[in-house]
């Protein structure tokens, strides 16, 4: 069974050790059926640092964020929701996280989940998602070497743009990040299956 979790989160910087969440998108998938998703707003804990920058490039003011659900609430939605689709206590059902530069959200999850974590109740996000994860900026820098791509910059916005997916305004907004980067990784795993593969004979 293929499990997929597609992520993308919006922070107060850039730095998972001083820097916190504000916003959380999840889709979850089950054999290529979308089967639950998550989109949550979070408080920062006490201590993480928020970059005013940061703030502009997400529209969200401070007085946002103190609106916002406690961390550790929003933390027990998110396991509640992982739960119906892993066991964490078994050791090889995981999802495979994926996501539009996905390594830095999930930087910004282990994170979090260690901040949730007590001395009495250990919290990981490694129980729910293996080592390895999908990126579609991965597979665009090779399609750049190979001169099947071209364009003035790798932003998800041109990006989604040039394969004529939509993002548009709703740019920066995780939900909407995340739905648009779901439909380009189903978009490339189109192109890559009509790749005819030749067979390599052995030297």
């Amino acid at each position: 069974m293929s499990k997929i979790l597609y992520l993308d989160t919006e922070t107060t910087g850039t730095d998972p050790k001083v820097n916190g969440l504000i916003q959380i998108a999840m889709i979850a998938e089950v054999d290529g059926c979308p089967v639950g998703e998550l989109n949550v707003n979070l408080r920062t804990f006490p201590d993480d640092e928020i970059v005013e920058k940061a703030l502009e490039v997400t529209g969200t003011t401070r007085e946002d964020i103190d609106g916002y659900e406690e961390p550790t609430i929003v933390h027990a939605r998110i396991v509640k929701f992982l739960n119906r689709y892993i066991n964490p206590h078994e050791r090889t059902d995981k999802f495979t996280a994926a996501g539009y530069n996905v390594r830095f959200d999930l930087q910004f999850m282990n994170a979090f989940f260690r901040k949730c974590s007590t001395p009495t109740k250990k919290s990981f996000w490694g129980s729910y998602a293996d080592w390895y994860y999908l990126d579609p900026l991965r597979l665009l820098a090779w399609f750049r070497r190979l001169g099947l791509v071209d364009l003035p910059d790798y932003k998800l916005g041109t990006v989604c743009d040039h394969f004529g997916i939509k993002l548009g305004e709703d740019a920066h907004d995780a939900l909407a990040d995340i739905r648009a980067t779901r439909d380009l990784v189903k978009k490339f795993e189109g192109f890559l299956s009509n790749i005819e593969m030749e067979e390599v004979s052995p030297a």
